[in-house]
């Protein structure tokens, strides 16, 4: 994993200036700067920062998703941040559809650390059928 973290060296390094720059622009009350950090983040390839989040959330806190999501979420942080997206497995449309229920009815019942979580999960699997098309 450490090999991943070295090959995303540049886009850490990006994610921590638009991190800057979206609070300095909330401190600012700039708007539109604002929004357009946020679409530059929204990008599918800075998603795997999303994931490395949720993995520190998983590790640091007592978030405790149900086992059978606790397993897609580590299957999730290891295929995104060590497969390209050339070798990441293609979930059927029902399969992605049923995880994406199973996480959103989950997110209802957690914290906002586990919301977050759940949002993740969501996009990792809307992500993963965009790519199957």
């Amino acid at each position: 994993m450490a090999a991943s973290f070295d090959r995303r060296a540049d886009v850490l390094k990006a994610a921590r200036a638009l991190a800057d720059l979206l609070d300095n622009a909330r401190r600012a009350g700039d708007r539109d700067l604002y929004d357009a950090a946020e679409r530059i983040l929204d990008q599918p390839a800075m998603f795997p920062l999303q994931v490395i989040e949720m993995a520190q959330l998983l590790a640091t806190r007592s978030i405790a998703p149900p086992p059978s999501l606790q397993k897609q979420a580590q299957e999730a942080i290891s295929t995104w941040l060590t497969a390209t997206s050339g070798h990441r497995r293609r979930p059927s449309r029902t399969e992605a559809m049923q995880a994406v229920r199973e996480w959103r009815a989950w997110q209802q019942l957690t914290d906002l650390a586990g919301r977050r979580v759940a949002d993740v999960m969501v996009r990792a699997w809307q992500l993963s059928t965009e790519e199957a098309r």
